[in-house]
């Protein structure tokens, strides 16, 4: 199950958010820039932390990141942003951001689908796992005959 919080000024997105099954919404949105760190600090086993450039000023957002990164280098990113920058995007990518959505893009199944995603990348992993192994294993069987 991921573990997500969000910062982007919708508590209806947060409150669908909470309704789905593979999904588990820790606290309330967030509704200030200071919140984010403060809530990162006690919560340590966060997957998904969801910001809106509403939330945050655009020309605060690489501090943040990176305060964000030293608190859990581990957590994915996904920011929510009004309009195209690819410099910014090139900038919050070299950071460790997971995701970039341009608001008028969004909506909150393209949100859940992205947020579910791991889900099946982890999957993915373990047959990977498992398919070396009976590799290794053949090959070991192949050496003794």
């Amino acid at each position: 199950m991921n573990k997500i919080v969000t910062a982007i000024g919708n508590k209806n997105i947060n409150l669908k958010l909470k309704q789905e099954e593979k999904i588990e919404v820790i606290g309330e949105d967030i509704q200030y820039e200071d919140g984010i760190l403060e809530l990162l600090e006690k919560e340590i086993n966060i997957n998904f932390l969801i910001i809106s450039e509403e939330i945050v000023n655009k020309n605060k957002l690489i501090n943040l990141i990176e305060e964000i990164k030293i608190i859990n280098k581990y957590i994915k990113i996904i920011l929510i942003l009004e309009n195209k920058d690819e410099e910014l995007e090139n900038i919050l990518f070299s950071k460790g951001i997971y995701k970039i959505i341009y608001n008028n893009q969004m909506t909150i199944t393209d949100l859940i689908k992205i947020l579910n995603k791991k889900d099946d990348e982890d999957e993915l992993k373990k047959e990977i796992i498992n398919l070396r192994k009976l590799i290794m294993e053949n090959s070991q069987k192949n050496n003794l005959n």
